[in-house]
């Protein structure tokens, strides 16, 4: 009984944590080796967390970090949030945003994107879901 139990609360942790998505930059200076959103899936009216991890391939400064959201075929949104830090080459580096979830079922899009205080774009992570 404690086994099965043990599976099942294994098995429930993946809905609540999902590394999800890819690459949209060709060229990274940040590569993300993990980016996960929790909870999985995402759900109307909840909070959820993006987080990711990865290198740096050379020495860079991190303005900020922009967060893209395209509801079905509506504009495109964003959010900001500064980060403000410089980081060396090769150098590891974490990122946390919490976010809003939306109020309208449907498809969405998010970017997750890197930029430095000229706005170039260090890095960038794109996603789909479907809100039910």
């Amino acid at each position: 009984m404690l086994i099965f139990l043990s599976l099942f609360l294994y098995a429930q942790s993946f809905e609540t944590l999902a590394q999800i998505g890819e690459s949209c930059d060709k060229n990274p200076i940040y590569t993300i080796n993990n980016f996960t959103v929790t909870p999985y899936p995402i759900t109307i009216y909840s909070p959820y967390v993006i987080f990711m991890n990865g290198s740096f391939s050379e020495s860079e400064s991190v303005k900020y970090i922009y967060i893209g959201t395209k509801y079905n075929t509506s504009p495109w949104v964003y959010v900001n949030q500064d980060v403000n830090q410089d980081y060396s080459k090769h150098s590891t580096a974490n990122f946390s945003v919490t976010m809003q979830s939306f109020s309208s079922k449907g498809g969405y899009t998010v970017q997750a994107s890197l930029h430095r205080k000229n706005h170039d774009v260090l890095s960038c992570w794109q996603f789909d879901f479907i809100i039910k």
